[in-house]
């Protein structure tokens, strides 16, 4: 008994620790650490999580009350004979406190399969000392009579075989219509998406800048067809410079935005008073010679 209640403490209190990337878990799995020690004003997070390579992930982002988290760099993603690594990184503040990381949830999805992954929860422990598991150890646990009500079981049983029966029936004889899957263009995406970064109080001007780099490389990425969140500034616009039929104006204003966004999250510059004012203008201008005039809402 005290081994049993020792290692539900431990599982909930340790969360997941290990890096995907030297471990091969065997199916697709997802990781949750913290990097280093937790000093009095905060730490690092690691999320990681590993699918089959090639697949779409979609990872929910952490939060916890009381707790700031901010994105510490781009996210990483290495690719493992048939699987594929994704590392995220996180700063975190907060007051002195002990705080919860509920489980995390990652939808991955590729031509073949889909599944859903969940981390392990997580204490965080800002400035005090975490449970005291030893503790808990040493509860017993009472002796449990275990009376089975076979028939009430028996008539439940028998009420769930019936409805089963009926579902089965009606599902052969009814038509079920394909759903509709109605995306919205790249180009409307990206402008709403920096509109609602823009006008965000919540948001720094760092993290505006972060977010301002991601809206250009996904909209780059859908509409141009080369990784552009993968690659480097340099790959980006060595790309960009080769590629046909783009217009003229169209590279120097993906530098300046590249470049001015890589020089606030990787050098910590100035934000001046018409920086997101002028990244606008070349934002909107690319978006607009870039987008095909064609293009419809797609079903």
């Amino acid at each position: 008994m005290k081994a049993l209640l020792l290692a539900m403490v431990l599982a909930c209190s340790g969360g997941s620790s290990g890096d995907l990337t030297k471990v091969d878990p065997g199916k697709p799995a997802m990781s949750t650490w913290l990097d280093g020690e937790v000093s009095d004003g905060g730490g690092r997070l690691v999320v990681q999580v590993s699918v089959p390579d090639g697949a779409d992930v979609e990872l929910t982002e952490p939060e916890v009350e009381g707790l700031v988290f901010t994105e510490d760099g781009e996210p990483r993603v290495e690719s493992l004979r048939n699987r594929s690594v994704l590392t995220r990184r996180y700063l975190f503040t907060g007051n002195r406190n002990s705080y919860e990381l509920a489980a995390l949830q990652t939808e991955w999805t590729n031509e073949d399969a889909s599944g859903t992954i969940n981390s392990d929860p997580l204490w965080i422990d800002i400035g005090v000392e975490g449970p005291d598991v030893g503790e808990l150890a040493d509860i017993q646990e009472p002796r449990r009579i275990i009376v089975i009500p076979w028939t009430p079981i028996g008539a439940i049983l028998a009420v769930l075989l019936s409805v089963a029966l009926v579902l089965l029936w009606r599902a052969r004889t009814r038509v079920v219509p394909e759903p509709i899957i109605i995306r919205m263009r790249p180009d409307r995406k990206a402008l709403l998406d920096w509109t609602a970064a823009r006008e965000s109080t919540l948001l720094t001007d760092y993290e505006r800048a972060v977010e301002l780099s991601r809206i250009f490389r996904t909209y780059a990425e859908a509409v141009l067809a080369f990784p552009a969140q993968k690659y480097t500034t340099t790959e980006t616009l060595s790309h960009l410079t080769g590629a046909r039929h783009l217009p003229e104006d169209s590279v120097p204003q993906a530098k300046r935005l590249l470049r001015a966004t890589d020089f606030v999250k990787y050098a910590d510059d100035d934000i001046s008073s018409t920086f997101f004012t002028d990244l606008d203008t070349d934002l909107k201008a690319f978006i607009r010679s870039t987008s095909p005039h064609d293009w419809q809402d797609r079903k």
